[in-house]
């Protein structure tokens, strides 16, 4: 059974470059256009329309869905 790799990235400012966090996507096996992002919205904004992106795209992703979150600092 294959499945679909969905990443999501964010930042909190800015000032603030996504490329560690979507690299680090990507050579997880991640496409490009399935990776979402949200830049420069903080911890108290929760209205992420990429992480709303994301979520919607795994509820119609295959069903076998793997879940792998991690927090870089």
């Amino acid at each position: 059974m294959s499945g679909i790799s969905i990443g999501y990235a964010r930042v909190s400012t800015h000032d603030q470059d996504l490329t560690a966090q979507q690299d680090g996507l990507t050579a997880l096996g991640v496409a490009t256009d399935r990776i979402y992002v949200d830049h420069g919205l903080t911890g108290t904004n929760r209205d992420r329309p990429g992480l709303r992106e994301a979520l919607a795209a795994c509820r119609f992703a295959a069903p076998m869905t793997e879940v792998l979150a991690f927090r870089l600092r």
